[in-house]
């Protein structure tokens, strides 16, 4: 972007920060970290309701539940601490400061709207882990225990994963471009 940024694009108000912007590599190792521990965490819940109770849809679909509110616990205890953009304004100036970013090739001059967007594409790429997770789920869910409902399971876990396997792209274009930026910060 030049200097004077698109009228559309303004500065940003952002929650801690202080926090730096990790790199990809360590919200690599973090997403991958939380995909492990979301899917065993899911399928050790998913056993537990087969052992205890058996392969009843309804108790299925309650253990599924239990396990889905475990693994966000899960994501907020081990998640990578980044900046927040405040208000959906705000994030969607981030998102739009992304995609010109990426598209003319150079992060915003702003650093309030530069952060924002890459934390914005940092939590793309932490929903990309989730996702990821729910998709180890179904599938290990659909050899383990092929008598119960993954079928139906697993097709919702795929379209759950589409949303932010879209976005992901975008977001680590971003943050290679983040990185190799000449701006402080």
């Amino acid at each position: 972007m030049s200097n004077a940024e698109p009228g559309h694009l303004r500065q940003v108000q952002l929650l801690h920060a202080e926090r730096p912007i990790p790199s990809r590599r360590r919200l690599l190792r973090s997403g991958a970290l939380f995909a492990g521990m979301f899917a065993a965490v899911n399928l050790t819940v998913v056993w537990c309701v087969d052992r205890w109770w058996g392969p009843d849809s309804d108790r299925f679909l309650v253990g599924l539940l239990v396990a889905l509110l475990i693994g966000l616990i899960l994501r907020w205890l081990i998640r990578t601490p980044i900046p927040g953009v405040r208000r959906v304004e705000g994030r969607k100036q981030a998102d739009l400061a992304r995609d010109e970013a990426i598209r003319v090739g150079q992060v915003p001059v702003f650093s309030s709207l530069r952060t924002g967007a890459a934390a914005r594409s940092c939590e793309d790429v932490e929903g990309a882990a989730f996702a990821v997770g729910l998709d180890l789920t179904g599938v290990l869910g659909l050899v383990l225990w092929p008598h119960m409902a993954w079928v139906v399971v697993f097709i919702a876990f795929v379209l759950v994963a589409l949303g932010p396997a879209a976005r992901t792209r975008r977001a680590w274009a971003y943050l290679r471009l983040y990185e190799t930026s000449t701006y402080p910060g």
